[in-house]
């Protein structure tokens, strides 16, 4: 059963501001943009993976910096932008 996220906890409509700090940093850089709809379909490991490979290991664009670390990414609702869900 998917968990359903406490509404007090969300940050623009997101689990929270790291997943959509990671959704911010993929969608509005053209590259990146470009690479992750050639991959399509996405699930919650195969966007965990994308975002690590394109961020570097250890590495988080800056907007997730101040948002929150990669560990607290909702990588499901990731996938589900991704694919356009």
């Amino acid at each position: 059963m998917a968990e359903i996220a406490d509404p007090s906890k969300t940050y623009q409509g997101y689990a929270n501001a790291a997943t959509w700090a990671v959704l911010m940093a993929v969608n509005h850089n053209s590259p990146r943009y470009a690479a992750m709809r050639s991959l399509r379909p996405f699930n919650a490991i195969k966007a965990r993976e994308f975002c690590e490979r394109i961020f570097g290991s250890g590495a988080a664009p800056a907007p997730i910096v101040w948002a929150g670390r990669m560990s607290d990414v909702n990588w499901q609702q990731v996938a589900d932008d991704f694919n356009g869900e």
